[in-house]
């Protein structure tokens, strides 16, 4: 399981690596078009093409690697929950207590949400910090020292550039944060009505025989009705939820488009 992360994790370095060199090429592909040298135009579309064939294998095989570790551990993990939930009558005690609510969904479905996001986000956060990483040493190179008057006083700033990006990323990640803080508890009781539900779709099925002799059919409709409105309640709530997340993230987007350009003036 390390190996395969360091893998997944080198091979993410090496997509840092291209991106940088395509970074590269594209300011002496441009600057090629500016002085209209066409002589050199052709090696720099093979020098291209090379760069794209190496990032595709990369990323392809990055993401492979990664989703190979995400079933390992899955399939590691469910072994573990499983051997414990049928140990020494646990699942029978639990459905005494009613203490855990949908072991079987827990055990199908938010192992594999675990893995698969935990393992995704840890390789997205070591690569992010090395992308992080080179772009700022470029963008720190290219920003120089900028001078200006403020208050009757020169001020003389060096990485200009890179401390926008830092304001920026900041104050947009903190209203995110305020903005979307409530989708956590919202998810989480999606989820648990959807099990729910799921649960009481499979009790009918289980029962179905006794439903049937007894003439339990309105009954059983009614007790589904009330599980599918909470279903109907949290997917709501959820929407409301992503609209106004959706109000701030699709504007933050739009305006990131053009704040380089402003910045970039002086």
């Amino acid at each position: 399981a390390w190996s395969l992360l360091a893998v997944a994790v080198v091979m993410g370095f090496g997509i840092v690596y291209l991106n940088v060199q395509i970074n590269e090429w594209s300011r002496v592909f441009y600057d090629t078009l500016g002085t209209y040298d066409s002589s050199k135009l052709f090696g720099l579309m093979k020098e291209y093409s090379v760069y794209i064939l190496l990032y595709i294998g990369i990323f392809v095989y990055q993401d492979w690697f990664t989703s190979l570790l995400v079933i390992r551990w899955r399939s590691a993990l469910t072994k573990q929950f499983v051997d414990s939930w049928l140990a020494q009558r646990t699942f029978y005690r639990m459905s005494l207590t009613g203490k855990i609510d949908n072991p079987d969904q827990r055990i199908a479905e938010d192992i594999n949400l675990f893995t698969d996001k935990l393992v995704s986000m840890v390789v997205a956060f070591i690569i992010n910090a090395g992308r992080l990483s080179s772009f700022m040493a470029i963008l720190w190179q290219l920003s120089g020292v900028q001078r200006f008057t403020l208050f009757g006083r020169e001020w003389a700033i060096s990485g200009y550039l890179v401390w926008v990006v830092i304001i920026y990323t900041v104050l947009g990640t903190l209203i995110t944060h305020v903005v979307g803080k409530k989708l956590h508890g919202i998810s989480y009781a999606r989820q648990r009505s959807e099990a729910d539900f799921r649960a009481a779709l499979l009790r009918k099925h289980d029962n179905a025989e006794q439903i049937a002799l007894y003439g339990g059919e309105a009954q059983e409709k009614t007790y589904l009705a009330r599980h599918f409105s909470e279903v109907a309640h949290s997917w709501r709530q959820l929407m409301d939820a992503k609209r106004n997340m959706g109000f701030f993230t699709s504007g933050y987007m739009r305006v990131s488009l053009i704040v380089p350009i402003f910045a970039a003036l002086p």
